[in-house]
């Protein structure tokens, strides 16, 4: 593939012309989506403690509620570049809304099945499929609408305010989920329950979406010329210029030095926590015996670390190159990932996951802030896309692989295995970094606005 020719990006990096840009809680288009997101965020990690519980009280089985986890994960491998170059196309508001319609209605299926005595695993299946895939497309959607809606040099700080939005969802949404479960008559019945609600709160996001601004027509508009172009040049032959579209996204994010290495950090991330997620849970209930409504105050304790780590994240950046505190979050995690399958008690396991989950809002605010400020508008939906595909693409393999070992070795096993490969990767951080640092030298401009430059004349190989 070609490089990338270069665009002038579709917003100022900068402050706009007539001052100081407007203040991020005083912007209405800000406000809206942060609403969205803490209201999807709440029923995400509801579904997150309901649906592997329900698996396993509806099976038994560790096996089977990885299987349910991965397949919610699998379409990010399935539909990802294909849903970055429709989302650049589309109304990223649209996409938003239609999205937690589908998820509303696709999750109402379960309860509605439990009451008319039809309740399978297969259900649990689509549903966890379906969900998924409407996830991608939001999700994408929602990252397209940041930087359509903040000025680049308020990225960062609207990164950590999205962080600490999903670290509040992270510290309410399982205490709740494990809650509702309790609430049931039996765990069966409290499990529905629980997707019952989350239902209910993807319904109710959609309100605040009204107030969220459209996507500029002229954004849309070049996004389907650039694409006919990038087709002609793949050796396409007019049509849709999807292909040409999806050709554009990977070709910027693998010639952009920086972002292709954070991708694939990112999948070597992924590749560990995704399993970690389910071993955790069954560690929880099977050795240490913590209740439903227990589970779900340990992994709202660990959003509550969440809260700090979002906080946290824009000081440490400006105090620290982004590259500094990237490796820095590797290493952390190699230091305390070991904890969890040592954890012989309760408050050790809490302690364990608290520091865990304290760790993974400083990464991710730090390379989304640095990354969303080196891509142009027209291309946020591809690149990110692309991103997401290479840095998510193992999680469904990853998560089913956790559910069979955990089921055939026990969860400490399976977080003893994730520990180890981060000891690894965070050797390999290290090391690497010292040879060639991660991120160019300038990479503390980046974030700030004041490099925010999709040409790659510094990132790119």
């Amino acid at each position: 593939m070609s490089p990338v020719p270069d665009r002038t990006p579709a917003r100022a990096p900068g402050p706009a012309p007539g001052g100081a840009p407007t203040r991020l809680l005083r912007n209405r288009g800000f406000t809206s989506l942060v609403t969205v997101q803490a209201v999807s965020v709440l029923g995400n990690q509801i579904m997150s403690i309901a649906l592997p519980l329900l698996t396993l009280e509806l099976t038994g089985s560790p096996a089977q509620a990885g299987i349910v986890a991965g397949l919610g994960a699998a379409p990010y491998v399935v539909f990802s570049l294909v849903a970055g170059a429709l989302v650049d196309r589309w109304d990223h508001r649209t996409v938003l809304m239609v999205c937690n319609v589908l998820r509303a209605g696709v999750i109402l299926w379960v309860p509605l099945a439990h009451a008319a005595g039809l309740l399978s695993v297969v259900q649990l299946y689509v549903v966890s499929l379906a969900t998924g895939t409407a996830f991608v497309f939001f999700n994408i959607a929602e990252l397209k609408a940041l930087p359509l809606t903040v000025d680049t040099v308020q990225l960062q700080k609207a990164s950590s305010v999205n962080a600490v939005t999903e670290s509040t969802g992270g510290l309410i949404g399982p205490g709740v989920g494990g809650t509702l479960v309790g609430l049931g008559s039996t765990p069966l019945v409290g499990g529905v329950l629980a997707l019952f609600v989350a239902a209910v709160s993807y319904a109710v996001s959609v309100l605040p979406l009204f107030a969220l601004p459209r996507s500029p027509a002229r954004t849309r508009t070049s996004v389907r010329r650039a694409g006919k172009e990038g087709e002609e040049r793949a050796g396409g032959g007019g049509g849709s210029g999807i292909r040409g579209e999806i050709v554009e996204g990977l070709a910027f994010l693998w010639h952009h030095r920086a972002i292709r290495r954070i991708a694939l950090v990112s999948a070597g991330l992924n590749l560990l926590f995704s399993p970690a997620y389910l071993a955790v849970m069954v560690l929880a209930g099977t050795d240490l015996h913590m209740s439903d409504a227990a589970i779900g105050l340990l992994f709202s304790l660990g959003g509550a670390a969440g809260i700090l780590g979002g906080v946290l994240a824009p000081r440490l950046t400006r105090r620290l190159t982004h590259a500094k505190v990237i490796v820095g979050s590797l290493a952390a995690w190699a230091v305390v990932m070991p904890l969890l399958p040592w954890a012989m008690t309760p408050a050790m396991l809490v302690a364990g996951w608290m520091l865990v989950t304290l760790i993974s809002p400083v990464y991710d605010v730090t390379q989304l802030s640095y990354r969303l400020s080196l891509i142009s508008d027209e291309l946020q939906g591809r690149v990110n896309s692309t991103f997401r595909f290479i840095a998510w693409g193992l999680r469904p393999l990853a998560t089913g692989a956790g559910g069979l070992v955990t089921a055939a070795l026990g969860p400490r096993a399976t977080l003893g295995i994730a520990a180890g490969g981060m000891v690894l990767l965070a050797l390999g951080a290290v090391l690497t970094s010292r040879r060639r640092p991660l991120l160019p030298a300038n990479d503390g401009e980046a974030a700030s606005g004041t490099a925010a430059d999709t040409s790659c004349k510094d990132g790119c190989s």
